[in-house]
C-alpha cells in the first residue's frame, strides 16, 4: 500500500496512477485467464485485490 502511494506521488497524481495500476492488473488477469483458465485467474485476481487493499 505504502509503495503504491509513493509511486503515485512520484508520477503526478494518485488517481491516474491507480487507474493505470488497475489496468495493468486487469491485463495480467486476462492473460492468465487466456493461458491458464478462468479458475486460476480468478483466484489470482482475488489474491492480488486482497493484497492491494
Amino acid at each position: 500500500m505504502y509503495a503504491r502511494r509513493h509511486v503515485a506521488h512520484l508520477i503526478n497524481g494518485g488517481v491516474t496512477t491507480d487507474v493505470a495500476f488497475q489496468l495493468v492488473l486487469g491485463t495480467a488477469v486476462l492473460v492468465l485467464w487466456l493461458f491458464d483458465g478462468a479458475p486460476v485467474a480468478s483466484d489470482a485476481w482475488r489474491f492480488v485485490r486482497n493484497r492491494v487493499r
